[in-house]
């Protein structure tokens, strides 16, 4: 059954998908796992959430009984379910250009490549008839402050936020921990405790310090619904205070326009067709490769409609 464009099973991205996504890359420890800017880590592990979900929908609405099965331990953003007792390896491209959306839109192009990540030849256990699911998450992103601020104007809700170092990625349980911001602001901290993911709140007056006993042990990032406009500082003691500044967050949200669903291979086949991409090298519609990937191109793909 040969493969056309127009087998591309196209559904408008769903905002709740996304969000999904975001909470689940900031919440777990899948992000440290990836190359690239901490920004754009965060979106792509978004955006292969959202792929997933939209993926378990596409069966559901078909009557397939499948469950999501999580993410594969050596490449995580590639999401697994367990359809009808076979393993479907959900492997989405994140597409931000807006160039590159349109030129998909328009089917004007002559090669394009579905990858998956290096590591995923070394997954475990997988059988030669698992599926590989390959599809396209198109979701814009505005991670800089006058980008937010257009975004802001048209409507579009901002998720600012600060990535800390990796020190206080191990932060002293129960020890004094002062927040002191120039402007108002409501900060949220994001963390762990006992083991789970942990969340705090906390309404910070102009130049007035606020001391909090946190008893987490790890302290990852700090996130506002607003840019903040002034510094923000982060004291415990005995550690030199950190001085977040206001370039240094960054818009976290991606604003969803469509899933793709490109099709399908199996485990086999895909491992015997695949060619070699290097760390930098491009391919279309992915850009420059962050990491060195595998990859076919559409046209080898079996499409949705035969799976």
């Amino acid at each position: 059954m040969r493969w056309t464009l127009d087998d591309v099973v196209r559904t408008p991205c769903r905002e709740v998908w996304l969000q999904a996504g975001l909470h689940a890359a900031l919440e777990g420890q899948e992000l440290t796992r990836l190359s690239g800017p901490w920004g754009k880590r965060l979106r792509r592990l978004a955006a292969a959430k959202a792929f997933l979900l939209a993926l378990a929908q596409y069966f559901r609405e078909r009557d397939r009984p499948v469950r999501v099965a999580g993410g594969a331990a050596k490449a995580p953003e590639v999401g697994r379910l367990w359809l009808s007792g076979r393993t479907v390896w959900a492997a989405p491209t994140w597409v931000a250009s807006r160039e590159t959306i349109h030129t998909l839109r328009r089917g004007g192009f002559e090669e394009a490549w579905a990858v998956v990540p290096w590591p995923l030849r070394e997954a475990e256990e997988p059988r030669r008839d698992d599926l590989l699911a390959f599809g396209l998450v198109l979701a814009l992103e505005a991670p800089t402050a006058p980008e937010a601020a257009r975004a802001r104007a048209a409507g579009f809700p901002l998720w600012v936020l600060h990535w800390l170092p990796r020190r206080w990625h191990t932060f002293p349980a129960g020890a004094n921990l002062t927040l002191k911001a120039e402007r108002a602001l409501t900060l949220h901290l994001h963390g762990r405790a006992a083991g789970a993911p942990a969340y705090q709140t906390v309404a910070l007056a102009a130049e007035q310090p606020q001391r909090l006993a946190l008893p987490w042990e790890q302290l990852v990032a700090l996130s506002a619904d607003a840019w903040p406009q002034g510094r923000v500082g982060l004291t415990v003691p005995g550690w030199p205070t950190h001085v977040v500044m206001p370039h240094q967050w960054e818009n976290a949200r991606l604003y969803g326009l469509e899933v793709w669903l490109l099709g399908f291979l199996t485990w086999g086949v895909f491992w015997r067709q695949a060619r070699y991409f290097r760390r930098g090298e491009r391919s279309f519609p992915h850009g420059p490769h962050f990491a060195p990937a595998y990859g076919v191109p559409w046209r080898v793909l079996e499409p949705p409609r035969a799976v």
